[in-house]
């Protein structure tokens, strides 16, 4: 399985270099999660499979990795997570790859368009679904 850093234009991009993190939020629904990274009003989304036990029993636990990752840029998260992949494993790797690569996208265009539309995801909703709710 091919991992999305392998396909990622150049992380050096302003943007990307200059916006931290500002939070991760995880939402774990029955059979799937979903990982929300903000940075500068933007948000990237990531979604995961919720098969691991430890998973299913401890969310903050499962994803408390993920909390070296807030007041980072886009390209040091990116950087550190190829640090971590064994660590963290694959599932935990390619899922937060995916939000970065997504927020990533979203900063790199800076549409204000984009940002409005932040909202297809009403964080309420997915609050009042979810079984599990994690964030920093």
């Amino acid at each position: 399985m091919a991992l999305v850093m392998e396909h990622l234009p150049n992380l050096n991009h302003s943007p990307l270099v200059q916006n931290k993190i500002d939070s991760i939020e995880i939402f774990r629904l029955k059979s799937c999660g979903l990982i929300k990274v903000s940075c500068n009003g933007f948000c990237g989304w990531g979604m995961f499979d919720v098969t691991c036990p430890q998973q299913q029993r401890d969310l903050v636990q499962w994803a408390s990795v993920y909390m070296v990752l807030k007041r980072l840029s886009v390209t040091e998260a990116l950087e550190l997570i190829q640090i971590k992949s064994e660590v963290w494993g694959l599932d935990r790797r390619y899922a937060i790859e995916v939000a970065l690569t997504n927020l990533m996208d979203k900063l790199s265009q800076r549409s204000s368009l984009q940002r409005r539309s932040e909202g297809v995801f009403h964080r309420s909703f997915l609050l009042e679904i979810s079984d599990a709710y994690f964030s920093f």
